[in-house]
């Protein structure tokens, strides 16, 4: 018989905001608040601004070509206590990259970029972003 648990909340015991999960290799343990991702965006087209999906994102601000601000509903405890990750692709060019494009991110704010080899900024029709980090 299968085990099921059915709960609408989990809080740690000694420390509300902290639960512990024992690793893969059953030695090693993780934080499960730590891992989990916090914000996303699925499919921003850079071309019209629109967004797909997304999660914990407030907004999409067009800066340039192939230049956006994303904007975080719940914001991080700073700017340095987070990650980002970039994806995305281009129907008509297939080699854009995606990057913050030498701005500093804040804890409620980061900039993504899509560019070409040659330092061109395009707009691309699927960029995609994810953060992990402490949240305020």
């Amino acid at each position: 018989m299968t085990s099921k648990i059915q709960v609408d909340n989990l809080e740690g015991r000694t420390t509300k905001g902290s639960i512990t999960v024992t690793g893969e290799s059953n030695g090693a343990s993780t934080n499960l608040q730590q891992g989990l991702c916090k914000h996303w965006i699925g499919n921003l087209d850079m071309s019209d601004g629109s967004v797909n999906d997304s999660f914990n994102t407030s907004s999409v601000a067009d800066v340039d070509a192939g230049d956006f601000n994303v904007n975080i509903t719940n914001p991080y405890a700073s700017g340095n206590h987070y990650s980002l990750t970039f994806g995305g692709t281009n129907s008509s060019n297939g080699n854009a990259f995606l990057s913050m494009q030498g701005q500093t991110p804040t804890a409620s704010q980061y900039r993504m970029a899509a560019f070409l080899s040659n330092d061109t900024n395009l707009d691309i029709d699927m960029a995609k972003s994810a953060t992990h980090g402490d949240l305020a």
